[in-house]
């Protein structure tokens, strides 16, 4: 049995050195359609020849560098594809075990279970019922259709995270398959600002434009972005200055991923010291993480991390539980700002038009982090008039709203206004306007019935462990929810998958966590 997890381990772990050389040679030796599509078989053929455990666990690492599948859609991420596979996968390996548990449930069983990932799973449905309730009277059906089917991909997907994780070694292996793959995204972010302290900001935009971007997000999105994106921050003497995003299309999507990878490694670091191992590389992770969120230049980042960070604070006040842990979250959010002068001196600031001439000023973050409370500046002035028309919609239609995937209507512009980023700026009034207060509701269900198993296993269980990981993930779970008064960031393909990922870890160690609970109260 042993020897053969090892020879399973090193197959994962060639497959995933190979994946990732074949994504630097369509990088290095030009891309080509019939490259990507190779490189999404390949993606494919290893989820299917992988064990069950090893293919999701390649899954989740490979999530940022999941190439399009060009001969469905040009926007057809080959994700959907192994989401698929992972799903058969898991039905037929626990069909006996689904059948046992369709016979024996009972709807007072049911009700009476409604609590925690329960209720979580039960606002999800409720979810995807008014979703497809909104959908009936949507203007644009198939894009609504096309949503609905969008978010029940993502829906399995953390389901299927949830639902695989039985013991306490494959879920450490699912955090660490998590910690790689935010790895991966910081090493790309890093030869970015490489590659433009090399070329031209003209040659730079273009190179990644073209070469890269349409791996990950097709043809049609890089020609988009080679004319229209928010790689730079731009200021009025004419200076710019790069914001992180890695192989996203923009720095929003690439802040959220490292929340997310933050908060996991900063559990892995005290998980280890608290089992006297060495910390060194989660600590590490931990930190550069927090400073490529401030790379990013998301100045939404940037500020939601107060939400949580008044929350660690009233939590250490008011001495409720543990007061370790508050002061731990507290030390990031010192580290956090202490992040802010140094990243100053190491970010690329001014471009001109001579490959290299770039210098690297002072004064980018300060100017960056200043213009966040400036409603003359243009981003911010656009921002709070979309909110305006917005929220003026969600007047007129308040039951249903305008229907899923259709709310480039509510701003008066054309459908195909979704595939150039159209959006409400806010992840609750982008959900609000499109599915009204009903879909609202059950989103906001959703998370808090997320928020209530966090708050759960920060204060209402015994074991450090499972304290500490509570803590941690909430912090980041918090921070991310507060992003979302910003942008919806969250709703990126590939974003969202890691949010679902995320969740199912939370929903899983809660699992244990109440077991653990139980154990103990009928050995006593």
């Amino acid at each position: 049995m042993f020897k053969k997890a090892l020879i399973e381990f090193r197959t994962l772990f060639i497959l995933l050195v190979a994946e990732f050389l074949i994504f630097l040679i369509l990088l290095l030796f030009g891309l080509s359609r019939e490259g990507v599509f190779l490189f999404a078989m390949f993606c494919i053929a290893s989820a299917v020849f992988l064990s069950y455990e090893h293919a999701l666990l390649f899954t989740i690492i490979s999530i940022p560098l999941m190439p399009v599948l060009s001969v469905v859609s040009d926007t057809f991420s080959v994700w959907r594809v192994l989401v698929a596979i992972l799903a058969v996968r898991f039905l037929y390996r626990s069909r006996k075990m689904l059948i046992t548990m369709i016979r024996h449930a009972k709807p007072k069983n049911l009700l009476h279970e409604l609590r925690g990932p329960r209720l979580f799973e039960a606002a999800l449905a409720l979810f995807i019922f008014f979703a497809a309730l909104s959908a009936l009277q949507a203007p644009y059906a198939g894009a609504a259709v096309k949503q609905i089917v969008f978010y029940l991909n993502i829906v399995v997907f953390g389901a299927l995270v949830y639902w695989s994780i039985h013991t306490k070694t494959y879920l450490h292996r699912i955090i660490g398959a998590f910690l790689i793959s935010v790895g991966v995204i910081i090493v790309f972010g890093a030869f970015q600002f490489v590659l433009a302290r090399v070329l031209t900001l003209h040659n730079f935009w273009q190179y990644w434009a073209e070469n890269v971007i349409p791996i990950f997000y097709g043809m049609d999105m890089g020609y988009l972005l080679s004319y229209s994106n928010t790689w730079f921050s731009y200021f009025g003497d004419g200076n710019a200055g790069l914001r992180m995003f890695s192989v996203f299309p923009d720095s929003h999507s690439f802040a959220i991923f490292l929340i997310f990878g933050f908060s996991l490694a900063f559990f892995t670091a005290y998980d280890r010291l608290a089992h006297r191992k060495s910390a060194l590389w989660p600590l590490f992770l931990t930190i550069i993480s927090l400073l490529c969120i401030v790379f990013s230049g998301s100045r939404g980042a940037w500020l939601s991390i107060g939400v949580p960070a008044f929350l660690m604070l009233a939590a250490w006040i008011f001495k409720k539980g543990d007061r370790r842990f508050p002061a731990l979250m507290g030390l990031v959010v010192l580290i956090f700002i202490l992040l802010f002068p140094m990243s100053s001196l190491m970010i690329p600031t001014t471009y001109n038009e001579v490959a290299g001439s770039g210098s690297f000023g002072s004064s980018f973050m300060y100017r960056r982090a200043l213009s966040a409370i400036d409603t003359s500046e243009e981003s911010n002035k656009g921002r709070l008039q979309i909110w305006q028309e917005t929220a003026a919609f969600i007047m007129e239609s308040p039951l249903f709203g305008v229907g899923p995937g259709n709310y480039p209507l509510v701003l008066k512009e054309d459908i195909s206004a979704a595939k150039k980023g159209a959006s409400a700026h806010n992840l609750y009034l982008h959900i609000l306007s499109e599915m009204g207060i009903l879909g609202f509701s059950a989103f906001v269900l959703a998370l808090g019935a997320v928020f209530i198993i966090l708050y759960r296993l920060s204060f209402d269980v015994s074991l450090a462990e499972f304290r500490a990981f509570g803590w941690c993930a909430g912090f980041g779970f918090v921070w991310a929810m507060a992003y979302g008064l910003f942008d919806v960031v969250l709703l990126n393909d590939k974003a969202l998958l890691f949010f679902a990922a995320f969740v199912g870890i939370i929903c899983a160690v809660y699992h244990k966590a109440h077991l653990h609970y139980e154990r103990s109260v009928y050995s006593h």
